[in-house]
Order: structure tokens, then sequence, then C-alpha cells
């Protein structure tokens, strides 16, 4: 009887502790893809901003041969 409770005992510390490491495993894993989607983020950012850049100086230079015809 108490070999078995000893068994259970053990049991559920392994199922305890295996469920820990799964946890963990899982918010570190949770932490790397919210930092890596936010890596593109930025990325996606500096792309906008850019193009945007860029859309504003082919304005400004339409704007001009307008001007200058």
């Amino acid at each position: 009887m108490y070999g078995l409770m000893g068994l259970f005992s053990l049991a559920t510390i392994v199922f305890g502790l295996a469920t820990s490491v799964l946890y963990i495993y899982a918010i570190v894993k949770g932490l790397g893809f919210m930092k890596s989607k936010t890596d593109n983020d930025l990325r996606a950012n500096e792309i906008m901003e850019r193009n945007n850049q860029l859309i504003e100086q082919l304005l400004a230079e339409r704007n001009e041969k307008k001007e200058n015809n």
C-alpha cells in the first residue's frame, strides 16, 4: 500500500516538473515570438517611412516641373 502511494507521489512530482518545464518553454517561446514580431514591425515602419519620403520627393519634383512649364 505504501509502495503504491509512493509511486503515485513520485509520478505526481515528475508530472509537475514536466508541466513546469513546458510552461517555462512556452513563455520563453512566446517572448521570442513577440520580439521577432516587434523587429518585423520596426522594419515595416522603416520601409513605409522611406516610401513616404520617396513619394513626397516625386510629388515635389512633379510640382516643380508643372511650375516650370
